[in-house]
C-alpha cells in the first residue's frame, strides 16, 4: 500500500511491519540517487504487524495492520497514527477484527473496513463506531465462508465512500457504496462485474477501484481464473439480471 502525502508531498507505503518513504530532492531520476531521498523504514511498528493499508487523516498517516497468514487468523485490527517526523507512533486504535483492510478519509473522518463479515467502522483518529454492515441475508459467511476487503478498492465517489466486496465463496459480492444519513446508513449495491456474477463456488475478488469522471469509475476484478478491467457506462442503466427490492427492520 502506497500514498503521496498531501500534507509533505512524500510517497509513503507498507512493507511488513515498516513504513517507508521517498521524497524529491531535485527533479526525481530514478537512477540518480542525489535526485532523491530514499528511506527504507521510516517507522517501526511491533513485531507480527503487518501494514496493509495506509490514509492520511489531519497531519498523520495511518496505518491498518493485521496479523497471521489468513485474513481470518488472527482477531487484532490495530491503526497506529504516525505524524511523519516522531521516532515512534502515537497512540493506536484497536478494533476487536480480523485485520483492517482499507481506509478512506473524507473531510475529518475515517472509513475503515475490517474484519471478514463485512464491517464498516468510522473514526476520528482517536475513537471508531460501527456503522455499517454487509446484509447477511445476501452475503452469506455461515459455516466458515468470509467475506475480503481490499485496499486499492475503496474510493470516495460522489461525495461517499465506494468500495468492492470480495469473497471466496458466496454471493453478493460487487461494488457497493455507503450514504449517511440523519435516519440512518444506507448500503447500495451498486454494480456487478461484467460477467454478471456476484459470488459463489469461486473467488470473485473486487481489487481496485478508480473515479475517472464524475460519473464513471473503472473497477479491477478476478472473477475464478478470468481477469479483467470494467467501466461503468453513464449512457446505460440496464441490469444484468431481475430482482427484487426488500428492506431490513429491526424485530421488536
Amino acid at each position: 500500500p502506497m500514498l503521496t502525502s498531501k500534507n509533505d508531498n512524500k510517497l509513503y507505503g507498507g512493507a511488513g511491519r515498516f513504513v517507508f518513504s521517498l521524497s524529491e530532492a531535485t527533479t526525481f531520476v530514478p537512477g540518480d540517487s542525489a535526485t532523491y531521498t530514499w528511506t527504507a523504514q521510516a517507522l517501526d511498528l511491533p513485531a507480527s504487524y503487518r501494514i496493509k493499508c495506509v490514509e492520511e487523516l489531519g497531519n498523520n498517516l495511518m496505518c491498518g495492520t493485521w496479523q497471521g497468514t489468513n485474513v481470518y487468523d488472527v482477531k487484532i485490527a490495530d491503526i497506529f497514527p504516525w505524524d511523519r517526523s516522531s521516532s515512534s507512533y502515537g497512540q493506536p486504535i484497536q478494533i476487536p477484527e480480523n485485520g483492517v483492510h482499507g481506509l478512506l478519509t473524507i473531510g475529518s473522518y475515517m472509513y475503515i473496513l475490517a474484519g471478514v463479515e463485512g464491517m464498516i467502522y468510522k473514526s476520528n483518529g482517536v475513537d471508531y463506531g460501527q456503522i455499517a454492515q454487509i446484509p447477511l441475508s445476501v452475503a452469506d459467511i455461515s459455516n466458515g465462508k468470509y467475506l475480503e476487503f481490499y485496499p486499492g478498492a475503496i474510493i470516495n465517489f460522489k461525495g461517499r465512500p465506494f468500495f468492492g466486496v470480495s469473497s471466496q465463496s458466496t454471493a453478493g459480492m460487487g461494488i457497493w457504496s455507503l450514504l449517511e444519513t440523519s435516519k440512518g446508513t444506507i448500503l447500495n449495491h451498486e454494480h456487478s462485474i461484467s460477467t454478471l456474477t456476484d459470488g459463489g463456488t469461486n473467488p470473485l475478488i473486487i481489487g481496485a477501484l478508480l473515479g475517472i469522471t464524475r460519473d464513471q469509475l473503472v473497477c479491477g476484478w478476478r472473477d475464478n481464473a478470468t481477469y479483467g478491467i470494467d467501466r461503468t457506462n453513464t449512457a446505460s442503466f440496464a441490469y444484468g439480471t431481475d430482482y427484487s427490492g426488500y428492506f431490513e427492520a429491526a424485530l421488536y
